[in-house]
């Protein structure tokens, strides 16, 4: 394999001064001037390959790489059913507190703050709006 040669380029002709040539056996041939096409062929395309190699590696830790894992999350709380009203339901406060209760009906529901509250399958739930809009 010959040595890496140092190359000054002549713009105007297809040749080239080397200087610091080896040949195969890594001994010194010497300067002179080579043909561009067969200087190629040796060792310019070696320095090329090289150049490039050591470009796309710096590209490759530098450009960010696209996430591999992925995080799925699937939370499952299920509203409760709608109560129906005909009307507006009448509130019924209760001894001492700040709470009102909506009597006859199957579920409870009260008001309290300026929301709707109803216990449901464990969980407490409010609205805003008597008949929809349930949050847990």
């Amino acid at each position: 394999m010959m040595g890496m040669p140092m190359v000054v380029h002549n713009w105007t002709s297809k040749m080239v001064f080397v200087k610091g040539e080896y040949d195969e056996e890594n001994n010194y041939v010497g300067n002179g001037l080579r043909d561009a096409e067969s200087l190629l062929d040796t060792g310019g395309c070696q320095m090329n390959k090289l150049l490039l190699g050591k470009v796309l590696l710096a590209l490759t830790f530098i450009s960010p790489a696209p996430a591999i894992a992925g995080v799925n999350v699937d939370v499952d709380i299920s509203l409760p059913p709608p109560i129906i009203f005909a009307a507006p339901p009448a509130l019924v406060v209760l001894p001492e507190t700040y709470v009102y209760v909506v009597p006859d009906v199957d579920v409870d529901i009260f008001f309290y703050g300026g929301w709707w509250w109803r216990p449901w399958d464990g969980r407490w739930y409010r609205s805003q709006s008597y008949n929809s809009g349930w949050a847990y």
